[in-house]
């Protein structure tokens, strides 16, 4: 019987332990993992801001005009002029229109508008256009000329027209402009991303169920709520 506290047996367990010859050798590491390379990350490709460069490419023509439309959405035209022969004209003899252009008359308009960043540009002046992120701006030629603002976004690979903002003839009151910059916000916040109508953005026009658009009876047998069914 061994001796002795329980040190002395463990000391002469690890004695024994090393009495059988060599140790075998440790077990191999197990072999690295391997994962799998992630796949790549999709190539974004931002699309770059305009610049006045490029408006000058737009109103020589060099880029056609319907290139800037979105056919889903369309544009929006906010214009503010003096024109007192105009039938639209408010009593101050002020014209002041707001809509959302889609189609072939969006297409019409873009090609007007394009004339005239042409008629603005043609004495090869390089400082016509001015350009901050997506908006580019120019300023009235004469105290009663216009002053426009193009914004453009791009929702694909290309920018497309989604603002222009034209006004001129503002009387140099402080309430007055304010009063106008007031309605002409309103107006862009009203028609903002307004889809074309038939558009694949546009919601699915409501159906009506019957001639009042409350429903039909015409067909059905229910009996109206004070009649009795027939005796069987």
């Amino acid at each position: 019987m061994l001796g002795g506290g329980w040190e002395d047996h463990v000391a002469l367990w690890m004695y024994l332990g090393g009495c059988g010859g060599p140790s075998s050798p440790p077990p191999p590491p197990p072999p690295p993992v391997v994962l799998p390379e992630p796949p790549p990350a999709p190539s974004s490709t931002r699309v770059p801001d305009p610049t006045s460069e490029w408006m000058l490419s737009l109103a020589s023509g060099a880029r056609p005009p319907t290139e800037l439309l979105d056919p889903q959405r369309g544009f929006t035209l906010v214009e503010v002029f003096p024109d007192p022969d105009d039938p639209e004209a408010n009593a101050q003899g002020q014209v002041r229109r707001a809509e959302r252009l889609c189609g072939d008359e969006a297409g019409a308009r873009l090609e007007r508008l394009q004339a005239d960043l042409a008629a603005r540009s043609g004495g090869g002046q390089d400082d016509v256009f001015h350009c901050s992120g997506p908006v580019c701006t120019h300023p009235p030629r004469t105290p009663d000329d216009l002053s426009g603002s193009y914004a453009f976004q791009a929702p694909d690979d290309h920018l497309v027209l989604e603002l222009v903002v034209r006004i001129g003839g503002i009387p140099r009151s402080p309430h007055a402009q304010q009063e106008i910059e007031a309605w002409v916000d309103a107006r862009i916040d009203e028609l903002d991303g307004q889809p074309c109508p038939g558009s694949r953005l546009a919601p699915p026009a409501d159906i009506p169920d019957g001639p009042s658009g409350e429903g039909s009876d015409e067909g059905s047998d229910a009996l109206p709520p004070d009649e009795e069914p027939p005796p069987l």
